[in-house]
């Protein structure tokens, strides 16, 4: 448990939940599906098919990071007694949802029409529930003092919105067939762009936070800014996943053509990614060590 699996789950998760809510809050009636531009077309229903697919991968690495993943089917016997059965039934029915929601896509009429409203209300709710899930899971982890913070709750929800952002980029720049990116994607970057300062706050805060608790948490602070985990800290996660991307704004100005959208989106996915690494790896790290 907690190995490089379950860090790999942690970031898919979260991307494909985060995607969908993105996809939700930027065309919440689904307009592009049925009166925008091909391109436009192309792009929601890559959402729609990725958003499930990288939540069904993450789960898989995080049954493969389990001691005994033959065991993982008894998390379902009592899902209103563990978090670790809520979050399984939580996935579950995100990928169930959106597997309704693609089999609709190419119906039509006003019952199908009706009932599509009432999926994608029910996946968005599961999706946020997917996304706050994690973060409150790690906080009540005990065993691991550097976790139990709400910094990590807001951290990883942040990250998880930013990440669904950054993939809703890349997919926009491999779907469009035009020079400049359409209003409603330069909001969405603008969006990212918000939330990574978000995330520079929180990151920072909670650091400070950390580094003045127990033992434990101050060398799980000490290895991320110091340590054998500072250039996955300060290279990878800061560098090249928080300060870059604002980079590309700054230079961009904001009317990002579709390459601009695909180095911005990437830069802020290796972000998420390695803010899922320190944070796992400097507490189970400091943990080892106990």
């Amino acid at each position: 448990m907690f190995g490089f699996g379950t860090i790999l789950y942690l970031f898919a998760a979260g991307a494909g939940a985060g995607l969908y809510v993105v996809k939700t809050c930027f065309d919440p009636r689904c307009e592009l599906k049925g009166r925008g531009p091909r391109d436009m077309q192309i792009l929601e229903r890559k959402v729609l098919l990725l958003a499930p697919v990288l939540v069904c991968v993450g789960s898989l690495f995080l049954v493969l990071d389990l001691t005994r993943p033959e065991r993982f089917l008894l998390v379902f016997r009592s899902p209103d007694t563990s978090l670790i059965s809520l979050g399984a039934c939580l996935l579950v029915a995100f990928v169930a949802l959106l597997a309704l929601e693609n089999a609709l896509w190419s119906m039509s009429g006003s019952l199908v029409a009706r009932v599509s409203v009432v999926v994608r209300i029910c996946a968005s709710i599961v999706a946020v529930a997917v996304i706050l899930y994690t973060g409150f899971f790690l906080m009540g982890m005990k065993a691991i003092p550097f976790w139990r913070s709400p910094f990590v709750v807001a951290l990883f929800t942040a990250s998880s919105l930013s990440s669904g952002i950054a993939l809703f980029l890349v997919l926009f720049a491999a779907a469009a067939r035009r020079s400049k990116a359409p209003r409603f994607v330069r909001r969405a970057s603008l969006t990212d762009a918000g939330l990574v300062v978000v995330e520079l706050g929180l990151l920072a805060s909670f650091l400070a936070v950390q580094s003045g608790g127990g033992p434990a948490s101050f060398e799980a602070c000490q290895r991320l800014l110091t340590g054998d985990l500072a250039w996955a800290f300060w290279v990878m996660l800061v560098g090249v996943g928080l300060l870059f991307p604002l980079a590309i704004d700054l230079v961009t100005k904001g009317a990002e053509a579709p390459r601009a959208c695909a180095a911005k989106g990437l830069a802020v996915l290796v972000g998420c990614f390695f803010l899922r690494y320190c944070i796992m790896e400097a507490g189970v790290r400091v943990l080892s060590l106990q």
